[in-house]
């Protein structure tokens, strides 16, 4: 299991950047995703294009899927109010200045918290961001 840092790539006639998250994986590791996502996070300046990509297997057949699991590693969801409710991890996030003006610039202003967030990343916005490949 390996993680790349983002880089260039062609998709069409555009340049794009990838995170190869996990094209190595058999099996998806909440605990690994959650650590290299959030530090992908925290140092980007900006989402732009980057896409983080899995390779399709058994465990990861599919976008809700994925979707399901990314969000179980950075959080749960609350039953009572319908929501997401972000992780610790996710949370401590918040605590860096520089994290949270990266995430702003690649989320929007208004993502003033975790749970906004999570809760964003649980919407269409994932679709843009996340990738599954053959």
């Amino acid at each position: 299991m390996s993680f790349h840092k983002p880089e260039v790539c062609e998709r069409g006639k555009e340049a794009g950047r990838f995170a190869e998250l996990g094209l190595g994986w058999l099996t998806f590791y909440p605990s690994k995703f959650q650590e290299q996502f959030l530090k992908d996070l925290a140092n980007m300046e900006s989402l732009g294009n980057i896409q983080w990509k899995f390779k399709k297997t058994g465990e990861i057949s599919d976008i809700p899927n994925l979707k399901t699991k990314v969000l179980n590693a950075l959080g749960s969801f609350d039953n009572t109010t319908n929501k997401w409710v972000a992780g610790d991890a996710l949370n401590g996030l918040f605590n860096d200045t520089k994290a949270v003006n990266n995430i702003k610039a690649s989320f929007g202003g208004d993502i003033e918290n975790a749970d906004l967030l999570i809760n964003k990343l649980s919407g269409s916005s994932f679709d843009s961001i996340f990738e599954i490949i053959n």
